[in-house]
């Protein structure tokens, strides 16, 4: 059926424009209306083709136009992939991996880089039977 349009991807500038022109548009909050919507484009989960590219815009926007002392880095957002690589190789007990993803639930950047990278230079436990 006839489209509704497109409005081209440039690079990420086209969602670092729209959502710098929503955040400093002086209303009391934005929503950011998609996460995964792979068919129309909109996504902005990581992926292979954009890695956390538009997450790291959100970081950028907020740390310009919204709380200059945001602490969150573009390294940060890599490391749910990394307890996710943890969990397929088996590089730890559950519960250490579980504390992990606690930590990185509740902000604790700091302290889950730390175990995940005494984990990552370990080598991996064998599997249990």
């Amino acid at each position: 059926h006839a489209s509704y349009g497109d409005i081209p991807d440039d690079h990420g500038r086209t969602f670092a424009t729209t959502l710098t022109r929503a955040v400093t548009a002086g209303k009391p909050f934005v929503q950011i209306a998609t996460w995964n919507d792979w068919g129309e484009g909109t996504s902005i989960e990581p992926s292979i083709e954009f890695g956390t590219r538009d997450l790291e815009v959100i970081q950028k926007v907020r740390r310009q136009h919204i709380d200059p002392a945001f602490p969150h880095t573009p390294e940060a957002l890599a490391l749910p992939l990394k307890l996710l690589h943890l969990h397929r190789d088996n590089a730890a007990d559950p519960a250490t991996l579980n504390r992990i993803a606690l930590l990185l639930a509740h902000g604790d950047i700091v302290a889950a880089t730390q175990l995940i990278t005494s984990l990552s230079t370990t080598p991996p436990r064998a599997a249990s039977r």
